[in-house]
């Protein structure tokens, strides 16, 4: 089914897009909200958009948070402790940027932060949620901002480094804040970004042709906004100014039991398959101004 209302594509400004029923279904978005792709450049996107400030008091009253608490989705911003990926993260952040000035956008409650602080890093966060904000603040005594990106006051060209874990596809202005990013990065610059592939993934298409196993509904209703690929999400780099360096699909859940005798070589072969097409369920990308 083809949608052509007239509001176009935030990345190519296309009007004419498919709506993805079977999409929309599984990651729980409520009427009349529906997940499209754009016929011409392919992007994923909600439409119509929610209201944006409905979405910005959603995230600073902690009411996403809440949600996902109910569902077992882990606490408020994330854990205390940072995962093994963000530590050998930001050691490869560091061999790629002489400057020791951070801005964590999406700060959760401040564990990457922490980390870098004690690894010699000047940090500064962003978090919309009230309750994140205050918990890096008394556990830490971090410097978080409790402000979306687009209000915070970040000063031009002062940080070495723009780190945005899994935040990118909650914005509902991408590439405005991609934008404004960009002028808080010094001109050697480096933005690092992770994203969900969450269409992409390999192993899920082989388990649903091979195995006839559809993928379960979302735990809790997705408050995503975009669903990029590697393709779109280059494609949303460069138009906002960057050129992207390095770009992966981790993934960081390999389990190679089965209840099939062949499924263990199986599974190494998808697993490579994945790395060397690109279509693992993360989207990682190490980015430089253009």
């Amino acid at each position: 089914m083809t949608d052509r209302n007239a509001t176009g594509c935030q990345l190519c400004g296309h009007v004419k897009r498919t709506i993805l029923e079977a999409e929309t279904a599984l990651v729980r978005w409520f009427e009349p909200h529906k997940l499209v792709r754009c016929e011409r450049c392919g992007l994923v996107y909600v439409h119509p958009q929610p209201d944006v400030h409905d979405l910005t008091r959603r995230y600073a009253q902690d009411e996403f948070y809440a949600v996902q608490a109910r569902h077992g989705i882990g606490p408020i911003g994330g854990t205390s402790e940072i995962p093994r990926c963000l530590e050998e993260r930001l050691a490869e952040i560091e061999s790629l940027v002489p400057g020791r000035r951070l801005l964590d956008a999406g700060a959760g409650r401040g564990a990457f932060l922490q980390h870098a602080r004690g690894r010699g890093w000047q940090v500064l966060g962003v978090e919309p949620s009230e309750a994140a904000t205050r918990f890096a603040k008394e556990q830490w005594g971090l410097d978080v901002l409790c402000s979306t990106l687009d209000e915070a006051p970040l000063p031009v060209g002062a940080f070495d480094v723009v780190h945005l874990n899994h935040v990118l596809e909650h914005l509902p202005r991408p590439l405005d804040t991609l934008a404004l990013i960009r002028q808080t990065l010094a001109d050697d610059g480096l933005l690092v970004l992770e994203v969900p592939n969450e269409f992409g993934d390999l192993f899920g298409l082989v388990r649903a042709m091979v195995l006839r196993e559809r993928p379960l509904p979302y735990l809790a209703p997705s408050y995503h906004l975009f669903f990029f690929t590697p393709r779109t999400i280059s494609q949303v780099l460069r138009k906002a100014g960057f050129s992207p360096v390095r770009l992966r699909t981790p993934r960081r859940n390999r389990c190679h039991d089965s209840r099939f005798v062949a499924g263990r070589y199986a599974k190494a072969l998808i697993y490579r398959a994945e790395e060397a097409l690109r279509m693992g369920p993360a989207i990682e990308v190490f980015a430089k101004k253009g």
